[in-house]
């Protein structure tokens, strides 16, 4: 009798697939719990990096006028509210953030503490800070939890227009008969405004935020050779001219950040009268006006002026036959001609776009030139209007840059300079994501 009844329950399989069931319960439950471990983990990953994004940007944007200790605070806050100690632990330190320079041809980062060119951001949730990511399965076989680090790098891009062209907040407006060159740039946030019978030849560029506010005449896409190759679909934020204040306040105090290497000399040379020859000036030192009130306006005789710094809150009239070259001029200034000049005035060295030799005009108010102005290398910067009638070949590199309007004439050859070939003291910066 026993024997036949253990062979029977030997052979019995009732019940197997209750324990094959339970087999399959616990790989899905394994499963299901590496999945929610690693989708966690993903989930973290994306919050880390979202907020090294939002770090990085505000401590490059605060790097622009503040000290580094500053900057990083700033964006310390900003790592706060993102991250938050209780849920994240003290995953973006300080020494997490990192200023230096960006190599666009290598792309790379390369860490420099005083640099106001790139930041990279890196947050960690590791071992060694406490506050790695838990697991909710993998714990069990002894793995507490994921390491996860992240980065952002942004850098600080240089529209090439703002260095070559015409840059205006509001109306670029030219007439007819011009030829512009290779690099040159025109530029309206509202929009561009052409006459008939103009040139753009190739690497010429024409650009607001929507062509169709392009204002031409009827047949001006015919009668304006290259023009529908040169449109471009741009807008920018003019941040260059909020820095004004900043760059003038720097020439102040010698110009180490805005002009280095200019001012040679210590202190400034306060200037007396109101009429200047080339004489009045010290080569390689800062010269100061600010005895003006109202429109009152300091002038300067003809002549070449040389490798100075000159910060005055006057109007600046330029007699005919001024030529102004490696020199600075700053105007606090508002009125719409705080720079003026009847004919001739010459701004930078004829030099064929070699780097040096330009002039930089700053100021509150306009520029305004009747006839014959000639640019070579240089920047003209002004918060209202820029208004002249240029020389029949009298634009090889140029920086103009308008708070308001620019506006200017016809017949004329408008020629870009290689960026190094155009000297400048204000550029647009635009912050972008590096990697």
């Amino acid at each position: 009798m026993g024997r036949p009844i253990l062979r029977r329950w030997l052979r019995d399989e009732t019940g197997s697939l209750t324990i094959l069931s339970i087999y399959f319960l616990m790989i899905t439950l394994i499963m299901g719990g590496l999945a929610i471990d690693f989708s966690n983990r993903a989930a973290k990953a994306t919050k880390m990096q979202t907020a090294t994004d939002a770090v990085a940007h505000a401590a490059l944007l605060s790097r622009v006028t503040a000290s580094a200790q500053v900057a990083k605070a700033r964006a310390i806050e900003i790592a706060r509210a993102n991250l938050s100690v209780d849920l994240h632990g003290d995953a973006i330190r300080a020494e997490d953030i990192e200023f230096g320079r960006w190599d666009t041809d290598s792309a790379s980062f390369t860490a420099d503490a005083d640099a106001r060119d790139a930041v990279r951001v890196t947050a960690r949730r590791i071992a060694a800070r406490g506050n790695f990511v838990d697991n909710l399965m993998l714990h069990v076989v002894g793995y507490a939890g994921f390491e996860v680090e992240t980065s952002t790098v942004f850098r600080m891009w240089e529209p090439p227009c703002f260095l070559n062209g015409f840059m205006a907040r509001r109306v670029v407006d030219t007439q007819s008969n011009n030829v512009f060159g290779e690099y040159f740039c025109m530029h309206g946030n509202d929009h561009v405004s052409l006459n008939s019978n103009s040139l753009f030849r190739t690497g010429s560029v024409v650009s607001m935020p929507d062509l169709a506010d392009l204002s031409v005449p009827a047949s001006g896409m015919e009668s304006n050779l290259g023009l529908a190759e040169a449109l471009r679909a741009a807008w920018y934020p003019f941040t260059v001219l909020d820095r004004m204040d900043d760059a003038i306040a720097d020439l102040l105090a010698g110009g180490t950040t805005y002009a280095p290497g200019l001012i040679s000399g210590t202190g400034g040379i306060a200037l007396s009268g109101r009429k200047f020859d080339a004489g009045s000036f010290e080569s390689d030192r800062l010269h100061t006006a600010l005895t003006c009130g109202g429109n009152q306006s300091i002038t300067f005789q003809a002549g070449i002026y040389e490798d100075f710094i000159l910060v005055t809150n006057c109007k600046v009239k330029f007699n005919q036959g001024v030529e102004l070259r490696g020199v600075i001029i700053a105007s606090t200034n508002t009125d719409p001609k705080a720079f003026n000049s009847p004919s001739s005035l010459v701004l930078g060295l004829d030099d064929n776009c070699a780097p040096g030799g330009g002039a930089v005009l700053l100021t509150y108010g306009g520029f305004s030139v009747a006839a014959d102005l000639a640019v070579h290398g240089s920047q003209v910067v002004a918060l209202k209007d820029i208004d002249f009638a240029a020389q029949a070949t009298g634009i090889k590199g140029v920086s103009m840059i308008a708070g308001n309007d620019v506006n200017t004439t016809s017949n004329v050859q408008m020629n870009g300079c290689p960026p190094e070939g155009v000297d400048h003291v204000l550029t647009e910066r635009v912050l972008r994501m590096a990697e």
